[in-house]
């Protein structure tokens, strides 16, 4: 690899030559140090007509090499799109010295960050000659300023058909929660988030969820793991009992300007230590089936429309199909008492009062009372303002 210390600084015109010399199949995108490129991909969408579950896939498919799966979800504007990048360059075997940089994605740099690129969820399979392990990403949309409850419904049902559908996914090696390591604490909107996500899954997926913190300066995540312990969420922990998380800057693609260079190296260097412990980390064979996840999908769905259509009826059966799908929901959901079962309760406890149902209420009345327990007022405030209801009338906080 040509060696920029030797050889001193090069002009335009030489650097867009030696920068197009990539051996892999990708199209220079913006020359200089690193060299940015984009990577070629055969395109197609999963769910075929409703075009929101895509495909993105870079190689030659290959069911020989060992597969991992990883699933993302974060907060607009916490890196995830860099970290989807930074996963791709390490199974390439990018090195810092190489001067260049790849990304599988699209987003351009003049979007408006508070708010969502895409609406849809991205499924990135990656496939390099060299390597004998193979790559899925699942990209789920980031949470923009302005949203909320929807999105989360949006996302369910896209993982529906992203798990349901025969060419889709079927098994996950790791639910990657993104966040910035000097989060010393959780926005109610954050704690929305997390709850959203957690009550998407089923209980046996609890040990395969760790942590991605950017923009780390290499030092202990402190005010992050302190945040992420306070809001008591489900994870995969370590020998000291702390959240399994993994370190990483997100400045791969900074010019390399001689002042910082060293600078530069060091945090490349530290993400690719990450990607290494990440990496050997899902060789534990630890692999989970989704259908339990699947199935607490199909149930959320089964609630919500109960709920609806009992806006309009006072059927009894749905109030009781109602009832028997949340008492299933926590049973086998990784969070039972999240804000979107608890946001049903104030509804259905009144109307199981008029039927007699003590026990029914009784079941329901203690799932309400751990949404009380300060590690859940957070999201639910947050989802009780999106959706206009009233807090007071809710949980009857003071």
């Amino acid at each position: 690899m040509f060696n920029m210390r030797e050889k001193g600084i090069l002009e335009y015109d030489q650097i867009v030559d030696l920068s197009s010399r990539s051996h892999h199949d990708a199209i220079l995108i913006n020359p200089g140090l690193p060299a940015l490129y984009q990577l070629n991909t055969l395109r197609k969408y999963i769910d075929k007509t409703e075009k929101k579950v895509r495909q993105w896939t870079y190689g030659r498919r290959d069911r020989n090499k060992q597969n991992k799966v990883i699933l993302l979800v974060g907060e607009t504007g916490d890196g995830k799109t860099m970290m989807v990048n930074t996963m791709i360059n390490y199974l390439l075997g990018v090195k810092f010295e190489d001067e260049e940089f790849y990304q599988i994605t699209e987003e351009g740099e003049d979007v408006d960050q508070s708010q969502s690129q895409t609406s849809e969820i991205t499924v990135y399979e990656v496939f390099v000659e060299e390597n004998p392990t193979s790559l899925t990403i699942i990209d789920t949309p980031g949470y923009g300023d302005t949203e909320g409850y929807e999105k989360d419904r949006e996302i369910s049902e896209y993982l529906i058909r992203l798990f349901s559908d025969e060419e889709g996914i079927h098994y996950i090696d790791a639910v990657c929660f993104v966040m910035k390591s000097s989060q010393n604490r959780l926005s109610g909107k954050e704690h929305y988030i997390f709850h959203s996500v957690l009550s998407l899954f089923g209980k046996d997926i609890e040990n395969n969820i760790v942590f991605l913190l950017t923009q780390s300066d290499g030092g202990p995540p402190t005010d992050a793991l302190n945040a992420i312990n306070k809001a008591e969420i489900p994870c995969r922990r370590d020998e000291d009992n702390q959240p399994v998380h993994f370190l990483f800057n997100n400045r791969q693609k900074e010019k390399r300007n001689k002042r910082y260079k060293r600078v530069l190296k060091s945090v490349w260097e530290m993400g690719d230590k990450s990607m290494d412990e990440f990496f050997t980390l899902m060789d534990e064979k630890n692999r989970k089936s989704v259908e339990m996840t699947l199935d607490v999908l199909k149930e959320r769905r089964r609630l919500e429309a109960c709920v609806s259509n009992l806006r309009e009826t006072e059927k009894s059966e749905l109030l009781h199909e109602a009832y028997i799908s949340i008492m299933n929901l926590s049973k086998i959901t990784l969070k039972a008492d999240s804000a979107f079962t608890l946001q049903h309760l104030d509804f259905l406890i009144p109307r199981l009062k008029k039927e007699g149902k003590d026990e029914w209420i009784q079941n329901l009345e203690d799932l309400r009372k751990r949404g009380e327990e300060q590690k859940s007022k957070g999201a639910l405030r947050y989802v009780m303002d999106y959706t206009g209801q009233k807090w007071n009338q809710f949980l009857h906080f003071k």
